[in-house]
């Protein structure tokens, strides 16, 4: 086979596996029949190093990949490889030569012939090159191969064409799957962050701060903060930049995302790829680049329910004893308000189209309803809101869901709003010795850089968060109840009460140690509202101001939080053997082809939710509880059995099946389900676990269970054996 370079125009013309050459360039004789991600996914091996022959595919056929080259080892800081890219996934090259660019240009799109080739790992990376034997980690890894050996694998293909380079646009590391699929389709991908700020460190043999990006003909590891995670930057001391002072303000940033040992890392292709320094471009959905309400509209219809801050005019209000907004008849525009329970936001003060709206509710007591509603303020028409939430939909249009209301949640035009008072007494400052004690909110002040051993900190535990899915937390995965179906960690806050993750930091109990078996919620429920006392690590847990390690420990108090009350006598119940209890189905929005989307299973006895007919078709509906009279009832909890099953992932089972309650007349709450299967199996159902009801002891309410789908995403669910246990009596109207 031929060398090919980038001009092309000279080979060995007597090799029939030349390329093909015109003025627009070489012209690759082989073809693809292989995708980047399919053969790292088919070849991947967990092993942090390993090394395997690429044979041939089962009809006997070679493996094939087409990628566009991203890489340049012009400015010297990508070392002896080159990386190419198709639209699934990336592919690292590791060649032993120098100034591959001559040949092979950004853009460059390349045919390469596998088979004969190895992949593996260098110290956790995929790629392609030669078996080298790792002494210290008694471990075959994947190294440089001869530049003879790549050149006759290789066939370029047109002329480079850099317009065509893929750059994947990330807000957060966080946002890569996690497992096989998420390395294989991210490892060596060209990645662009907004608004990173670098974090000079210091060079261990002198002790001085390191400003530049390297130390001269050494490699060193910077650090890029992203979205409050730390990655490290690998920067060679042979690059054309190593000694020119990293920027000091934050800026946006194109780099490869490669990836050492068991953690992501950066690599800086060119100094070029570094703009916008000191004016970077802001991620939307923040607070300070809010979503337009198009914006969030658009991404409700494709789907999507991100969590971030909405800009938006006020112009109305939901009007009265309307439960599911189905046209623009159902709104009160204007600044006369029957209700003060919600707001209706447009992307212009003039708008009254509720399909370019959206709906927010104020949550009943909360500083935004005080402040925001038009029943009390007429004057807010036409005002601009930002409003911090969930965007999903809402009473059967578009909306913001998740906000509770508090100060920090939102922010109107015009309107200094105060800071919510801090629920009980809160926690003085210290200094973080024992006497004392750092209190919660000054540890989520320091932020998520901190390293400090040795110190004292005192808060009352309201929550926890669980890990079990992501190893982040959120507004998704913190819950303030009790039990807790996690016991390696504990929320504390500086006042009993507080239901903002936001305000808290996060406490880490060690599997097997005294402080986990002593503290946490899920042994322990009755914790919850307690102060706790402890000397331990002020660390980044959870991608949140943490402490690790607790040391020393202090439990005291009655526990003035909310904790789940005990089970007493069952006041209501619904079992669906012979009848369905009363529940009726609240439709918001159907394919055409579903004939229902809940019903009643009577062969069975249970209420049955799905959206699948031959395929998965998009619905919304709520099953609906009778009236239930709890006015003369306390210590009230609710659990239910339930199986979910064929969603395609127990994550979207979760999104897509909820447990509701609300006022007669009110907006739906949606409470967590603590319980839930494994979503591979009919049977045995699983219990959701209590809920705490506490909150609508004396009122008239209805429960619900809302079940939603999606085109081409849907999966059953089966509930049963609904119970609320408490003190007095329940009736139903």
């Amino acid at each position: 086979m031929a060398v090919a370079t980038l001009g092309g125009f000279t080979s060995c013309q007597d090799d029939i596996d030349a390329p093909e050459f015109s003025p627009e360039g070489p012209v690759a004789t082989w073809k693809a029949n292989t995708t980047i991600f399919d053969l790292k996914r088919e070849f991947w091996d967990d092993a942090t190093n390993y090394a395997t022959k690429i044979g041939t595919k089962d009809d006997g056929s070679h493996y094939i990949v087409a990628g566009r080259v991203i890489t340049t080892d012009e400015p010297g800081n990508v070392f002896k490889s080159i990386t190419i890219q198709d639209e699934t996934a990336a592919l690292t090259f590791s060649v032993n030569t120098y100034n591959l660019f001559l040949n092979y240009r950004i853009g460059q799109e390349i045919v390469v012939d596998l088979t004969g080739l190895n992949i593996g790992k260098y110290n956790g990376l995929q790629q392609i090159g030669e078996p080298k034997w790792y002494e210290q980690g008694s471990a075959w890894e994947v190294s440089f191969m001869s530049p003879q050996l790549f050149y006759t694998h290789v066939q370029p293909n047109g002329l480079p064409e850099a317009d065509k380079v893929i750059v994947h646009n990330l807000t957060s590391i966080s946002d890569i799957p996690a497992g096989a699929d998420g390395l294989c389709a991210w490892q060596s991908q060209l990645v662009h962050f907004n608004n990173v700020t670098f974090v000079p460190q210091t060079n261990t043999e002198t002790g001085e701060i390191v400003t530049t990006f390297g130390i001269y003909k050494e490699n060193f590891n910077q650090k890029v903060n992203v979205d409050g995670t730390e990655l490290t930057m690998r920067t060679s001391g042979y690059s054309d930049f190593f000694n020119k002072q990293m920027p000091t303000e934050p800026c946006d940033l194109t780099c490869l995302l490669s990836y050492y040992g068991s953690a992501w890392q950066l690599t800086l292709i060119d100094y070029a790829d570094i703009t916008n320094i000191g004016n970077p471009t802001l991620p939307s959905g923040t607070e300070e680049n809010p979503w337009t309400v198009d914006d969030a509209i658009a991404r409700i219809q494709a789907g999507e329910t991100p969590a971030g801050w909405t800009r938006g005019y006020i112009v109305g209000t939901v009007a009265p004893e309307v439960q599911n907004v189905t046209s623009s008849a159902d709104i009160e525009w204007g600044a006369q308000a029957t209700l003060a329970n919600t707001v209706v936001i447009a992307p212009e003060a003039d708008c009254n189209d509720i399909a370019r709206c959206m709906v927010i509710a104020l949550p009943q007591n909360s500083t935004m309803r005080e402040y925001v509603a038009l029943k009390n303020h007429p004057e807010n028409l036409g005002k601009q809101l930002d409003v911090y939430g969930t965007l999903d939909r809402y009473i059967g249009t578009y909306g913001i869901t998740g906000n509770n209301g508090t100060s920090s949640e939102f922010k109107l035009e015009g309107v200094d709003v105060p800071d919510d008072p801090t629920p009980g007494g809160s926690i003085p400052d210290g200094d973080g010795t024992q006497a004392k004690p750092y209190n919660p909110t000054q540890i989520v002040a320091m932020g998520t850089g901190m390293d400090l051993a040795g110190q004292w900190v005192s808060g009352y535990i309201v929550g926890w968060v669980d890990g079990s899915k992501q190893g982040f937390a959120d507004e998704t995965n913190t819950f303030f109840t009790a039990p807790a179906t996690s016991a390696t960690n504990v929320l504390l806050a500086s006042a009993p009460g507080v239901t903002d993750y936001k305000q808290c930091c996060v406490v880490n109990l060690p599997s097997k140690s005294e402080a986990r078996a002593a503290i946490n919620l899920m042994d322990n429920p009755g914790n919850l509202g307690k102060m706790l006392t402890l000397e331990g690590r002020i660390n980044k847990y959870f991608a949140m101001p943490g402490v690790r390690d607790p040391a020393n420990f202090t439990i005291s108090g009655e526990g003035g939080g909310t904790p789940t009350p005990p089970a007493g006598n069952d006041l209501w119940s619904a079992s669906f053997k012979s009848s369905d209890e009363g529940f009726t189905f609240d439709i918001i929005s159907k394919a055409d082809e579903l004939s229902y989307v809940w019903m009643y299973d009577s062969a069975y006895g249970y209420l049955k939710a799905s959206a699948f007919i031959g395929q998965s078709y998009a619905s919304d509906a709520w099953a609906v509880s009778p009236v239930l009279d709890m006015t003369a009832a306390t210590g009230i909890t609710i659990s239910f059995d339930h199986v979910v099953n064929k969603f395609p992932s127990l994550d979207v089972a979760k999104r897509q099946c909820s447990f509701g309650v609300r006022e007669v007349g009110g907006q739906w709450q949606t409470l967590p389900i603590t319980g839930w299967t494994n979503n591979d199996a009919w049977k045995p159902f699983a219990s959701s676990g209590d809920i705490d009801l506490s909150a609508f002891a004396g009122k008239k309410v209805q429960i619900g269970f809302h079940y939603t789908s999606e085109d081409g995403a849907s999966g059953t669910w089966e509930v049963n054996n609904v119970v609320i246990k408490g003190s007095g009596t329940i009736t139903v109207q």
